[in-house]
């Protein structure tokens, strides 16, 4: 089946999760910086599947899934620091983590599916 919105991606959707996720496993965080980018990071995860779901070439959506995998790697690196410092509960972060790990494989997914029948039809 074919995506007729960025709402019926499952990625996106997954997405839209994890940073409801984070958002509420950072609201007793005092520290503002830390706060603030471990947010945007989730948030720039399913912003930019929906913006690449909007792009007509798959160059340019293949460029903004990628987008999407390195925020992935940036929310799971900061959870690592937020676990050294104890601002946000174990449970929660695993919890995070294991979302993050899921939303990239999907995100991976989608591109080489993008890729392949691309390829195919060429």
């Amino acid at each position: 089946m074919v995506a007729l919105h960025f709402r019926d991606l499952k990625c996106w959707q997954k997405a839209r999760i994890l940073s409801k996720e984070v958002y509420l496993a950072t609201d007793s965080i005092r520290q503002f910086e830390m706060k603030d980018q471990l947010r945007r990071a989730s948030l720039s995860i399913m912003n930019n599947i929906a913006e690449g779901f909007g792009r007509k070439g798959l160059n340019d959506k293949l460029r903004f899934y990628e987008y999407c995998t390195s925020s992935c790697y940036e929310t799971e690196s900061m959870t690592y620091l937020c676990e050294d410092l104890g601002l946000i509960e174990t449970e929660q972060l695993f919890k995070i983590r294991e979302m993050t790990v899921e939303v990239y494989r999907m995100i991976v997914a989608l591109s080489q599916s993008m890729k392949a029948r691309h390829n195919s039809d060429n």
